[in-house]
């Protein structure tokens, strides 16, 4: 497994991360020398979810490093891709604090950051007091989700987020936008699954000089959309 993540790591261009060689090396590790005695009468089941979350991570990282970039770092002359990329370490911590004991917490926290065209998530890692399985999913919207269960009696919990952040510059942004921008963005609504972003927000006020304003630049049939989408 190692020489093959080399051979990408020659193909792309691009120094594998650490911690891609740690979980190969504890991955190769649990494999070589639990016996299936060991496996058998321990937890065989949560065995079973280690190997599968490690055959994961080594899924992601290889993807994220080698596979999801833009396009435009893998264009430019190698010198340039150190002055065009900021790095930021995020360490989130939340405390819940209880006056009596509680008996179970059962909690989502969506803490990792996405990476796409403009950041690249290298490291995450979600730690829980007390103790607990954290488990992982990926919602519909394409963002990394954990949540645990801890069923035992506590007075606090305590949640610490930590990642390492590679961010591209990103793209001036236009003086102006050509004139279809609004037919192509309700063509794009049409076509999508975004009720959640077109529901009326407590955010945005509409007020009638945005009533005003709709009535000037768009249609009467689109003025509903496009103020929603600006929500």
């Amino acid at each position: 497994m190692r020489h093959a993540v080399e051979s990408i790591q020659r193909g792309g261009g691009r120094r594998a991360p650490d911690e891609l060689f740690v979980v190969i090396g504890r991955l190769q590790a649990m494999l070589s020398y639990t016996t299936i005695g060991e496996i058998l009468s321990g937890d065989a089941a949560g065995f079973l979810h280690s190997i599968r979350e490690q055959c994961m991570r080594i899924h992601e990282l290889i993807y994220r490093y080698y596979v999801q970039y833009s396009i435009q770092s893998a264009l430019a002359p190698e010198e340039t891709w150190v002055s065009s990329m900021n790095f930021y370490s995020i360490r989130h911590l939340t405390r819940f604090r209880y006056s009596h004991p509680i008996s179970e917490s059962i909690m989502e926290t969506r803490m990792n950051p996405r990476s796409d065209l403009s950041q690249h998530c290298l490291n995450f890692s979600l730690s829980v007091s007390p103790r607990c399985r954290v488990f992982s999913y990926r919602d519909h919207q394409g963002n990394n989700v954990q949540h645990f269960d801890i069923p035992g009696e506590h007075n606090q919990l305590v949640i610490v987020a930590e990642s390492v952040i590679e961010q591209q510059d990103l793209p001036e942004v236009p003086d102006f936008l050509s004139s279809d921008a609004w037919d192509a963005l309700d063509d794009m609504v049409e076509a999508s699954d975004y009720w959640e972003m077109l529901l009326p927000s407590t955010f945005a006020v509409e007020t009638p000089a945005v009533k005003l304003l709709a009535r000037r630049w768009v249609s009467p049939d689109a003025t509903t959309r496009s103020c929603w989408c600006a929500n």
